[in-house]
């Protein structure tokens, strides 16, 4: 990307040729190689941000007593129940699954604004404000739907396990794989999807906000960094337009992903995305449907910060 490109998804710097832009003479689709830098990013924010992720879905599938515990009660009952590893039960699933989604948002955004619609990725100084909000709309709906498909099977493994751990030991599936297959034998194929409708109302408006505060943060903050050192002034910019990117956007699906959780944590639980919200205003009105709130925002923040300082890293040794 270069240091005064701005962003992921767009021109590449003056020293195009070098890298693995072309191999052999040969161009290499720049979204192939924007999805690439994604399987790092996930690897590292799925690893710094899963003990959050843990608590999130712990508070946000109580019932009873304990749904009024705070972020840190919640902590604490989890490792209570299950020592220092349980804040990463479940942790096997995103690990693949955030990597997979990663390359396939970048991807996805990547081929749709610079292969379809020319716009380049909406980064770049020079254009900021100069691609139609239409086609980011279309890039972040294509980018949300892609990334749901590959989302849904593997938070569906994770929630039922982090959802298993105020079960006692002796009832809990042994392993994400046992889960995985409990899954497989009473639902079949099909069940894997369980929450998907509701993966989607997260994802589709929630690609598009990450991508567009991502960028436009990115910019921002290589104008104010000017007089930084170029490496400095990457890892800076990425880390805080990361951080913003995340937690802009699960402030704003929050409640979709309340209600994703309590899908994909009970398989009694009702599939309907709107009765479930319904049913959360019922019990606690609009706080309710922002439950976790804290843990949430906070993973996001953290993960993304370190997704995109990865990514960055990523995509200098890739040379693009």
């Amino acid at each position: 990307m270069g240091v005064g490109s701005g962003g992921v998804g767009g021109p590449r710097g003056e020293g195009e040729g070098e890298g693995l832009g072309r191999s052999g003479g040969r161009h290499v689709p720049l979204w192939l190689l924007e999805g690439s830098t994604g399987l790092v990013g996930g690897v590292a924010s799925t690893l710094a941000s899963h003990p959050l992720d843990t608590v999130k879905v712990v508070m946000q599938t109580a019932s009873g007593p304990a749904a009024a515990l705070g972020a840190l009660g919640a902590a604490r009952s989890v490792v209570r129940q299950g020592g220092a590893r349980g804040l990463y039960v479940g942790v096997g699933p995103p690990l693949l699954g955030n990597s997979v989604d990663a390359f396939v948002l970048l991807g996805v955004w990547g081929l749709v604004m610079n292969d379809g619609f020319g716009d380049e990725g909406l980064r770049g100084a020079e254009l900021v404000g100069s691609a139609p909000l239409s086609h980011a709309l279309v890039a972040g709906a294509a980018s949300g739907v892609a990334v749901s498909l590959v989302l849904a099977p593997s938070e569906l493994v994770k929630c039922r396990m982090q959802g298993q751990l105020s079960l006692a030991p002796s009832v809990r599936e042994a392993s994400s794989l046992a889960c995985l297959r409990g899954i497989l034998r009473d639902a079949g194929p099909a069940g894997l999807f369980r929450g998907l409708a509701a993966t989607m109302a997260r994802e589709v408006p929630g690609c598009t906000i990450y991508m567009l505060a991502y960028n436009h943060t990115h910019i921002a903050m290589q104008r104010l960094l000017a007089d930084w050192s170029p490496a400095a002034r990457t890892s800076a910019s990425a880390l805080v337009a990361g951080a913003a990117a995340g937690g802009s956007m699960y402030s704003a699906v929050l409640p979709f992903d309340v209600v994703k959780s309590r899908i994909q944590a009970d398989p009694r639980a009702d599939p309907s995305v709107w009765r479930n919200l319904l049913a959360l205003h019922a019990e606690g009105g609009i706080p309710s449907l922002w439950r976790g709130f804290g843990p949430s925002v906070g993973r996001a923040v953290l993960s993304n910060a370190v997704s995109f300082l990865a990514i960055e890293w990523a995509r200098k040794a890739l040379g693009i």
